[in-house]
């Protein structure tokens, strides 16, 4: 298990590319295979959310092969490899608002398992005043549903506590034919946040939840 500062480092941490030449930046994918997943990803990003050059892009972050889940405790992880990950980081009026990760998991049992695991640390459902609507409308929700396809999605918020409480917000879609899996781990802040009006109506923000079905989906097909 991980303390949540290298945990979430881990998850959303861009890899840095100074003093390498462009063809040796690790960020960037070099196989056919790792080509072709991260086509797709970006396909699928912008079908939900059109490319926009002042509001909304897409930068290269660290690809690595890891996702995190929750631990058995407040701010304790568990990192779990996966032979497909790839990473941006999200750019809006010449800032960073958020980032996204996104795995395909050949041992999709496991990945289930643990997203079955996963709930609210009782230290913060204990602080929250919020009504179960509103953790609901948030993402601060646990769920668990079976999609019409036979498939198992699971939705919840990976919470840390440090100096303030992040949150990433986290989906798994496990394929009963394939027995493999997807997670999607997608970092708001400060998109949702800090930016008023300029992003309300964006689905990463207005439905996250629906956002996050729809891309695990997509990515599944």
């Amino acid at each position: 298990m991980k303390t949540f500062a290298l945990a979430f480092a881990l998850v959303l941490a861009a890899g840095s590319a100074a003093g390498q030449k462009t063809y040796d930046d690790p960020r960037f994918p070099k196989t056919p295979e790792e080509k072709e997943f991260s086509a797709r990803v970006v396909r699928e990003i912008h079908r939900l959310v059109p490319r926009n050059k002042e509001t909304f892009t897409l930068g290269l972050a660290d690809r690595g092969t890891e996702v995190v889940f929750p631990g058995p405790a407040m701010n304790e992880f568990e990192r779990v490899h996966c032979e497909r990950r790839e990473a941006f980081r999200f750019y809006g009026f010449a800032n960073e608002v958020g980032g996204i990760i996104v795995a395909e998991c050949a041992d999709g049992e496991r990945i289930r398992a643990l997203a079955a695991k996963a709930r609210i640390p009782e230290e913060i459902a204990k602080l929250s005043t919020a009504s179960p609507e509103e953790l609901r409308k948030y993402g601060w929700d646990i769920r668990h549903e079976k999609l019409d396809d036979g498939a198992d999605y699971f939705q919840y918020p990976l919470i840390g506590v440090g100096h303030g409480i992040l949150v990433v917000h986290s989906a798994v879609y496990f394929s009963p034919k394939t027995r493999r899996a997807w997670v999607i781990q997608l970092s708001d802040y400060p998109m949702c946040h800090n930016y008023g009006d300029d992003y309300k109506t964006f689905p990463l923000c207005s439905d996250k939840s629906g956002f996050l079905k729809a891309l695990a989906r997509a990515l599944a097909k």
